[in-house]
């Protein structure tokens, strides 16, 4: 059995999205085990009954779940964005004021 995991690799000036296939090492009534060779700890637990998962044991649901966090990420950093641009501003102003 194989489970799938979209990620994207940076190493150049465009990012590139890449399917990562896994093994699964073992099932239990819980969930399933996968190895990963690119992560420290070599393999991962993904619970079968979470809407978030690591991985998924299709390639539709690893792309939606791929396509998720990527959302999730741009959200944050605009946010991050708009946080530094405001206190760009507020450092700017207090130059100008002299303070």
């Amino acid at each position: 059995m194989k489970a799938y995991r979209y990620m994207e690799d940076n190493m150049g000036d465009t990012p590139i999205v890449k399917l990562f296939i896994l093994d699964v090492i073992k099932t239990t009534p819980y969930g399933y085990w996968v190895s990963t060779p690119y992560d420290k700890k070599g393999k991962h637990f993904i619970m079968k009954s979470t809407h978030k998962k690591y991985a998924h044991l299709n390639k539709k649901d690893a792309l939606t779940s791929f396509i998720k966090r990527k959302e999730s990420h741009v959200s944050i950093l605009k946010n991050q964005l708009q946080r530094a641009e405001e206190s760009l501003a507020n450092g700017l102003v207090l130059i100008k004021d002299g303070k």
